[in-house]
């Protein structure tokens, strides 16, 4: 991985990333190292009021991403094509519960 600043720019994994400047860690276009690497798939990215990432809808999966009042993550939600497969909480950065499989 490549940095500018705080910025990743470059990751070999997957290609460059570009900013709208915009917002300032939101990207705007990643050129890909291959074809493969980014699904063809429409997706679609909703932002909460602190400009934290609330949605991810991309061909039948949804990520959701609830967050306490202090702007932390509180809760995620996997869901395909409507069906919830994946659902934790959080409690501060030291403490993750999977609900779906009730483990630590």
């Amino acid at each position: 991985m490549e940095y500018n600043g705080t910025r990743m720019v470059a990751n070999s994994s997957l290609g460059n990333l570009n900013y709208s400047g915009i917002k300032a860690h939101v990207i705007s276009s990643v050129e890909p190292i291959n074809n493969t690497v980014i699904s063809p798939a429409r997706c679609d990215i909703a932002y909460n009021l602190f400009s934290k990432i609330h949605t991810i809808n991309e061909d039948g999966k949804r990520y959701e991403v609830e967050y306490y009042a202090n702007e932390e993550r509180a809760m995620t939600t996997y869901s395909l094509n409507g069906t919830e497969q994946e659902k934790k909480i959080y409690a501060g950065k030291a403490y993750e519960k999977d609900l779906t499989t009730n483990t630590q």
